[in-house]
């Protein structure tokens, strides 16, 4: 009989596949642990995140699959800081919306002292689309930062977006309103398309390797 799939385990299997430090990994996941004090929906949406980014990256054949798993695993951290009234609310007003949007900047202010990569990506995983919003990576980024690792993150970013959106049309209850089924794969292919047209391989990849939440 097939073991039921756990998020937590995959990602611990993940972190040994990348060759990440344990001493590393294990202080990331104290900051990890943060976010699942504050909100264990979030905390969860970060770890399957960080499976698909980590998943796509490998498939994609990236040099370094590590830099999506972290980006991914830490790119909500800066919800700790939101309100888990909103982090819970099934209908946001423009004003609540404006409070959530400021995840992205609280996320890299708190990450860039330890996780100065994840930071970015805490920062920037909803700027690379219509209407995107976060932080700016030309003013955030320190001089040391050559123009090599600003395209990484900047890579990596778009690549985390993409999970991220995937994953909560998928479990979040419809919260945009955008499916009428979490279940339904055609349905789903379609919004996905209409968000991210030119990225179909990782969509299709995120279909087929879809992780069941109960």
């Amino acid at each position: 009989m097939r073991k039921p799939f756990s998020i937590v385990s995959e990602v611990s299997t993940l972190v040994k596949e990348a060759g990440i430090k344990k001493s590393t990994w294990e202080t990331f996941e104290k900051t990890l642990n943060n976010i699942k004090k504050h909100h264990r929906s979030t905390y969860f949406h970060c770890l399957r995140v960080g499976y698909y980014s980590y998943g796509i990256a490998k498939k994609e054949k990236w040099k370094d699959a590590k830099f999506p798993l972290f980006g991914g695993c830490g790119h909500d951290y800066g919800k700790c800081a939101v309100s888990t009234l909103l982090l819970d609310s099934k209908g946001l007003t423009k004003k609540e919306f404006e409070k959530i949007k400021k995840h992205t900047t609280v996320g890299f202010a708190r990450l860039k002292g330890t996780f100065l990569f994840t930071s970015f990506i805490a920062g920037l995983h909803h700027k690379y689309k219509e209407k995107g919003y976060g932080i700016d990576l030309e003013e955030s980024a320190p001089k040391f930062l050559k123009a090599a690792h600003k395209e990484k993150i900047k890579d990596t970013a778009e690549l985390v977006m993409i999970a991220d959106f995937f994953d909560a049309l998928t479990t979040r209850n419809n919260d945009k309103g955008l499916i009428k089924n979490t279940l339904d794969t055609k349905e789903i292919r379609k919004v996905m398309k209409q968000f991210f047209p030119k990225s179909i391989a990782r969509i299709n990849w995120l279909i087929k390797h879809k992780i069941s939440v109960a």
